[in-house]
């Protein structure tokens, strides 16, 4: 709602129609009773600098640690965020720590 006018934005509404449909089809299909419905609103995917990507002295390492560095701060929605070497490894799928140790990052 417009705080100031008090009138309910076009966009409010729109959404508010779609919800309700999705609810209204989901109830009216014969699984109904499932409850692993979802109603995804966010962004479907990551988005990353173009300028890391295309960086010709960062190696492919160095990137995907930086990645999963970016994908842990946005989780966390903190300005900073440092996982594991584990974590960096399972998610990278980087088996090597020291490689991972050696990432060049700036």
């Amino acid at each position: 709602m417009d705080e100031q006018t008090g009138v309910i934005r076009p966009e409010t509404l729109a959404l508010d129609k779609l919800i309700k449909a999705t609810i209204a089809r989901v109830e009216a299909s014969p699984d109904s009773g499932a409850t692993d419905t979802v109603l995804f609103l966010g962004n479907r995917h990551q988005s990353f600098p173009t300028a890391v990507i295309r960086d010709p002295v960062l190696e492919p390492v160095d990137k995907l640690v930086w990645m999963v560095i970016m994908l842990a701060v946005r989780e966390t929605g903190a300005n900073t965020a440092f996982p594991s070497y584990e974590a960096i490894s399972r998610m990278a799928n980087v088996s090597s720590r020291s490689a991972i140790v050696n990432a060049h990052l700036f």
